[in-house]
């Protein structure tokens, strides 16, 4: 049933989601065949809730850009993470190894890979045409989670031209593109079009957006603090005995500490 016409159904609600990874996973005891489900307890730990909570209809950012840790699928999501990790149905290994559950879907013992979507685009050739890419639940409506890596040039600094150049001269070379690790994924290809691609004046951040309700990553002043925060809670929901309602409470607690105001 989690299929029609031989293309894979998308669940409709986070609910209809948690089902399909019950009926994916196989195997009994401790230690799954196959695990419906993997959330990534150890890269993207904010990028992730902030997603699904835009996907869900829910408000991620106040007025101002600042992190709006009270939207209540923050708990819908705790709830999803723990329950399935609790009941079996979700693989925890990334929490000691970020790239393990990526090498698990590949070799068959993962279903569902909660993942950036341009990750599906960078491993079609290693993967096959047999896996697909589906929106998380209502993401088609309510919009997504769009993020970028980004080399930062301070609007300040006098000396800009000197940050373009290293750009061109060692950002787009041979080596940058063999050595460094996040460049090695099919991004740099096409990371050099668009620059070459910009035009002269080019002053601005710019992402081409399908969805209207997409929303984009912010620069807040704590934001690696606010990731870790994630990180934590994320992974002691999942494997303690700690509630989803304990775990949205202390992320309102902790991250109201933090400042979440929009770098300037």
């Amino acid at each position: 049933g989690l299929a029609k016409n031989g293309v894979p159904m998308k669940p409709k609600t986070l609910d209809e989601l948690y089902e399909f990874t019950k009926k994916l996973t196989k195997g009994t005891g401790s230690v799954k065949d196959v695990y419906g489900f993997s959330w990534n307890f150890s890269n993207f730990g904010d990028l992730q809730p902030f997603s699904a909570v835009r996907a869900l209809g829910g408000k991620a950012y106040n007025s101002d850009g600042s992190a709006n840790l009270d939207a209540p699928e923050f708990e819908q999501i705790f709830e999803f993470i723990s329950k399935g990790a609790k009941e079996g149905y979700h693989y925890t290994g990334t929490i000691t190894d970020t790239n393990s559950a990526r090498s698990a879907f590949f070799g068959g013992t993962i279903a569902i890979l909660f993942e950036s979507s341009s990750r599906g685009i960078e491993g079609r050739s290693e993967l096959g045409e047999n896996d697909i890419v589906i929106p998380f639940p209502d993401q088609e409506k309510n919009g997504g989670y769009n993020f970028a890596h980004y080399v930062y040039m301070p609007k300040s600094s006098k000396n800009k031209d000197i940050a373009l150049q290293y750009m061109r001269e060692q950002v787009f070379t041979t080596w940058f593109a063999h050595e460094v690790p996040a460049i090695t994924y099919g991004k740099h290809p096409t990371m050099k079009k668009l620059w070459e691609g910009l035009p002269a004046d080019h002053d601005a951040h710019k992402a081409l957006l399908l969805n209207p309700n997409t929303i984009t990553d912010k620069g807040w002043y704590d934001g690696a603090k606010l990731n870790q925060l994630f990180y934590q809670l994320e992974q002691t929901v999942a494997t303690t005995d700690m509630t989803p309602q304990q775990a949205a409470q202390k992320l309102r607690e902790e991250g109201g500490k933090l400042n979440l105001k929009v770098i300037q």
